[in-house]
């Protein structure tokens, strides 16, 4: 009788620490173990102005912009995990300017791996066929060719992140490998955009976000402003080489971009989109009957304090 009691305890207490753990998420399923702290940035000597380049080499000018600014190796260390975040939204080739174009990518990635980086990492959560999208825009092939691994999302790896000083958004799913990241590169192209006017650089980290991304339309900029808080970027690098000016963000036709062959970077992604508002689009905007200012997101973000939108004493061309 005495053995039958101590196994039913036996079991009975190992139910309850089951239930236990998983309550608390010690296995992995709990709400505890699926939230993730806000992403801080890494202390670097990067200067704060902003680098404007220009020329035919696309990788020659993103190598001198990064240099102006101090130099890969003054952000990233030895045996650093670094995530590069391109826009890979959209089953585009490079010549229509849907998505970043391939040749940036490979060369920050180089340059990440020249400064010590250990891993780096290139991924997005597009807008169309990811399988299509990687293989079309060519950002695949080129980041594989420079030793990045690069991999879809992976829907399993989207965390909650609570959201602070978030006026619309409290908490939202962030892919865990954008947070957790050493340097978290931003690589948007410069694009119009029909819900946004814009899409630069705030605004590419979209490709980071689990969930249901279309609630966020109501109140978007608001929201891409509060997302920011909680994931900013080290650097951002735009791609201008060629800008979309009508039809974006998905695009289709040579007619619907412009020739710039131009890189800006800065590590005040909210000075670099303020910047690019108005060194591409302030005359395409005004054919809209609206003006940079009416990208809002870039002022939200500036109010929370992630970046200074004031930009006019910092540009440096080269």
């Amino acid at each position: 009788m005495s053995a039958k009691i101590s196994r039913r305890r036996f079991i009975k207490t190992a139910t309850m620490a089951g239930a236990g753990l998983y309550s608390f998420g010690i296995i992995g399923c709990g709400k505890k173990s699926r939230e993730l702290h806000p992403r801080t940035l890494r202390q670097n000597s990067l200067t704060d102005k902003i680098v404007v380049g220009k020329g035919d080499e696309i990788r020659s000018v993103v190598r001198a912009v990064v240099e102006k600014l101090g130099g890969m190796s003054s952000l990233v260390r030895k045996d650093d995990v670094v995530v590069v975040k391109p826009n890979i939204g959209w089953t585009t080739p490079p010549h229509l300017g849907g998505c970043t174009n391939p040749e940036v990518v490979a060369s920050v990635i180089e340059l990440c791996y020249e400064a010590g980086a250990s891993k780096v990492k290139v991924f997005d959560r597009g807008c169309r066929d990811d399988r299509i999208s990687y293989q079309r825009s060519g950002i695949a092939d080129a980041a594989k060719k420079v030793g990045a691994e690069v991999s879809f999302v992976d829907k399993r790896l989207f965390r909650d992140v609570p959201i602070e000083r978030g006026k619309k958004l409290k908490s939202w799913p962030i892919y865990q490998d954008a947070v957790k990241a050493d340097v978290l590169i931003n690589l948007p192209v410069a694009k119009v955009h029909n819900a946004t006017w814009l899409t630069l650089s705030l605004k590419n980290l979209m490709g980071t976000a689990g969930g249901d991304r279309g609630t966020w339309h109501q109140s978007l900029h608001q929201k891409i402003a509060d997302y920011y808080t909680v994931l900013p970027c080290d650097l951002g690098i735009l791609d201008a080489y060629r800008i979309m000016v009508t039809n974006g963000p998905a695009g289709g036709s040579p007619r619907d971009v412009r020739l710039k062959k131009t890189i800006v970077a800065s590590k005040d992604l909210v000075a670099l989109d303020a910047f690019a508002a108005n060194e591409f689009f302030k005359e395409i905007l005004q054919k809209a009957n609206k003006t940079p200012a009416d990208v809002r997101h870039i002022k939200y973000a500036h109010e929370h304090g992630a970046g200074n939108m004031d930009f006019s004493e910092r540009v440096v061309r080269i």
